[in-house]
């Protein structure tokens, strides 16, 4: 990936970031924007294990117990599909779609 490229995810990222902070009081809104920032996450594995942990927490915080599985097991995952390239890009990271879906 190009240094433009990184700069502009990178860019991004830090603008849905923003978002998600603002509005994270509001369950449908941050899950939208927690989607989206794990999209931009998944080019940076500690980004993406990141992303995860908050999504583990914000689970968490709403009781939602088959969200809370689901993104231990995506945590589980993440270090192995980032070493063997195995990573479904363009994934939403939540369990309203398979981990295995791209």
């Amino acid at each position: 990936m190009s240094n433009e490229k990184i700069k502009t995810l990178e860019t991004v990222y830090l603008k849905e970031w923003t978002i998600y902070l603002q509005i994270r009081n509001d369950k449908e809104m941050k899950w939208h924007h927690l989607e989206r920032l794990h999209v931009l996450s998944q080019a940076s594995l500690k980004k993406h294990i990141f992303i995860h942990i908050t999504m583990i927490g914000e689970a968490y915080k709403d009781k939602n117990i088959r969200e809370f599985l689901g993104q231990l097991i995506r945590l589980f995952l993440v270090i192995p599909w980032h070493i063997f390239h195995k990573l479904p890009i363009g994934n939403i990271g939540t369990t309203r779609v398979s981990a295995f879906t791209p």
